[in-house]
């Protein structure tokens, strides 16, 4: 693929900000149906480094590492309501 119709696509779509300490949710690279959820730690150029935080999923997969190098297209951030969301108990 040519580089520079790489960087025009990149130029075209919306960029989300991102800094270190937001959540995203970014699939796993071996298995995209696998989606796995982590801390920002550093963000580069066209990547951002991310430390997993989901505990079960990363001890369910063998070999995976704790931080992750994820493609700025790859992930989605996550909203503190959403994470507030999905932390909630509900007892009926």
């Amino acid at each position: 693929m040519d580089f520079n119709l790489v960087m025009q696509q990149n130029v075209d779509t919306p960029i989300q900000y991102i800094k270190a300490g937001d959540t995203v949710e970014f699939p796993y690279r071996h298995n995209p149906n696998i989606k796995l959820t982590g801390t920002v730690i550093n963000v580069l150029t066209y990547t951002i480094i991310v430390e997993i935080t989901d505990k079960l999923t990363f001890q369910s997969i063998p070999g995976l590492e704790v931080r992750q190098v994820v493609r700025m297209e790859q992930y989605r951030l996550i909203v503190e309501r959403e994470i507030a969301l999905s932390t909630s108990v509900q007892i009926n």
